[in-house]
């Protein structure tokens, strides 16, 4: 493609941010379109900060989902997700809290809109689109019955 439609960044790929083998399985299409794109390079760029604050590689378990596929994985309606602006990950060699420890203490660096402690088992960070400011809430879900609590817990 153009470079305009390239996702480029040097620690991601767009394959890893767009494949969901949940799509796979059902035959969906996860391929984003030129907006999501361009959320998809925001991403990366934040991403990328978060990588240098964690000095370990990252493993990217979910990307970009589209709504078909969002519904599908359990995604909130509203899912940065859909938006080509989150990414859920873990990184060997450190716990999901610690992880989100160290975002929160770099959020001057990093400029996420939400970190999420997922279950303690991941963490989920999304980035603010390009006319968005930056929220910097951080949260915990540790099961669908007690939702979402306030911090890191």
């Amino acid at each position: 493609g153009s470079d305009s439609q390239e996702a480029m960044s040097i620690h991601f790929s767009l394959d890893e941010l767009t494949s969901s083998e949940y799509a796979a399985r059902q035959g969906l299409d996860n391929s984003p379109n030129a907006e999501i794109l361009a959320n998809i390079n925001l991403l990366m760029d934040g991403l990328e900060r978060a990588r240098t604050v964690l000095d370990k590689p990252m493993s990217i378990s979910s990307g970009y989902r589209s709504p078909k596929v969002n519904a599908g994985a359990g995604g909130s309606k509203n899912s940065y997700h859909m938006r080509g602006l989150a990414a859920d990950f873990t990184c060997p060699g450190m716990t999901p809290k610690d992880v989100c420890r160290a975002l929160e203490a770099a959020k001057q660096v990093i400029q996420y809109d939400k970190i999420i402690l997922e279950y303690g088992r991941w963490t989920h960070i999304q980035f603010p689109d390009v006319d968005e400011e930056p929220r910097m809430q951080s949260f915990t879900i540790m099961s669908k019955e007690t939702g979402y609590e306030q911090g890191i817990r």
